[in-house]
């Protein structure tokens, strides 16, 4: 268990998601996350300990859990890939649980835990010399750009035929249940590892970016799918806006230059395999696309590569997951060892990491390189900093982050989740007939 007292002191209500609740320090500079109480749970408090009855080496503990998954299985994976992934530890002390309960006033409350995971923030953080903040307007010092995606993966479930990964499913069922228009983004355009097709992916995300893209300068968000209440086209045309006064007056595609060129750095030191082949699911190729069709030479090594290479790993039936899931849920219901064999574990084991790879979120962000010393450049970079070309005449040091690399695994967790594909396995199933 890796513990790490050394954070700042105070800490603010930033934000919060379905699972959590995020704090930072003053600066902006770190990310404290606290498990929430769901919103059921939330409405039946007694069930609920008071917070200084806490077991706080409980075994059970959420995040405790986390920890140990991470350690086990995602560390030693991302071992020698030069992407920010790591967090800490920290334990919530009385004092600290106060604090953070009078930052977060009516909102939420803080799920029954004894530990949070502190990390930098990595929108900005990775970027900036001796961890200083960037004023929101100074001349002499570019911002930060932070673009936040999640790439989802090619997962092609058995009943498609090959024709139609389980992301593009979701978003036919989607749009079937709701009636509302859904992304035009496709995993296999992303992973491709061609520049063109690469980039129609971050345009339709752009056109339409739900809950897969999002934009922030300075750590401020400033394009997401909040602020996108127009057509396709209209949102482009602000995202165009808000890029011409972040990069100088270029415009969109030296942005698309610049992500492009991140998602296929060699990043890591082996090669992982090759990009998948299949066309986009559900948007014909346009001729132009065929012709750019160029893929660098060290795929593997990107980013892309290592996320396609686990994300390879859940083609199992789910028949067979749920079968060798119940067996570990018997086990544990009579307190008795595991009996799995070694290749059950194993299909266990690549099925829960496959679904954590699929589910991760990639933050990827940029500084434009200013003419300064070589011991300022030294100082202000790391080994997991890279360059980048906008290819109209400037240059950016980029920084990669993973995170969210965890979901509860759960047995009961499993077996939700299944379902879940099972419902939008079947819908497409039906409407294929």
């Amino acid at each position: 268990m890796e513990m790490n007292s050394k954070f700042p002191l105070n800490w603010h209500y930033r934000c919060e998601g379905n699972n959590n609740i995020i704090f930072t320090d003053d600066n902006s500079l770190y990310i404290l996350r606290v498990p929430k109480v769901s919103k059921h749970h939330h409405r039946n408090k007694e069930q609920f300990r008071p917070p200084s009855t806490c077991q706080q080496d409980d075994p059970n503990d959420c995040v405790l859990k986390e920890n140990d998954f991470m350690e086990q299985l995602v560390y030693p994976i991302l071992k020698g890939v030069s992407v920010h992934h790591r967090f800490h530890l920290i334990k919530i002390s009385d004092d600290l649980r106060t604090m953070l309960g009078r930052s977060l006033c009516e909102r939420s409350r803080m799920a029954d835990t004894g530990f949070g995971i502190v990390m930098p923030n990595y929108c900005i953080a990775p970027l900036l010399s001796h961890m200083r903040p960037i004023p929101a307007t100074s001349a002499c010092q570019p911002p930060v750009i932070c673009v936040e995606l999640r790439p989802k993966s090619c997962y092609l479930p058995s009943v498609s035929g090959n024709k139609c990964c389980y992301f593009c499913m979701t978003r036919l069922y989607a749009h079937k249940k709701s009636g509302k228009p859904q992304t035009d983004y496709c995993p296999f355009d992303l992973y491709s590892g061609s520049p063109a097709r690469i980039k129609r992916a971050l345009r339709q995300l752009i056109a339409f970016p739900q809950r897969y893209f999002s934009l922030s300068v300075n750590d401020r968000l400033v394009f997401s799918r909040g602020s996108c209440r127009g057509e396709r086209d209209e949102n482009e045309q602000e995202f165009a806006k808000i890029i011409g006064k972040t990069l100088d007056g270029k415009g969109a595609d030296a942005f698309l230059n610049m992500v492009c060129s991140a998602l296929t750095l060699p990043v890591c030191t082996r090669n992982h395999g090759s990009h998948p082949t299949q066309p986009h699911c559900r948007v014909p190729d346009h001729p132009t696309t065929a012709e750019c069709d160029v893929r660098r030479g060290d795929y593997g090594r990107s980013i892309l590569g290592l996320m396609h290479s686990i994300q390879r790993k859940r083609n199992v039936p789910l028949d067979e997951v749920l079968k060798i899931n119940q067996e570990i849920r018997r086990s544990n219901e009579i307190l008795t060892e595991q009996t799995m064999n070694i290749c059950e574990k194993k299909i266990l084991k690549d099925f829960q990491l496959a679904r954590m790879f699929n589910c991760c979120s990639l933050i990827i962000s940029f500084r434009r390189k200013i003419s300064e010393s070589s011991e300022n450049q030294r100082r202000s970079s790391s080994s997991e900093d890279f360059e980048v070309s906008d290819g109209e005449g400037s240059s950016y040091n980029v920084s990669i982050a993973l995170i969210d690399l965890y979901k509860d695994d759960s047995p009961e967790k499993v077996v939700r989740f299944c379902r879940r594909e099972q419902q939008v396995v079947d819908h497409y199933r039906n409407s294929s007939v």
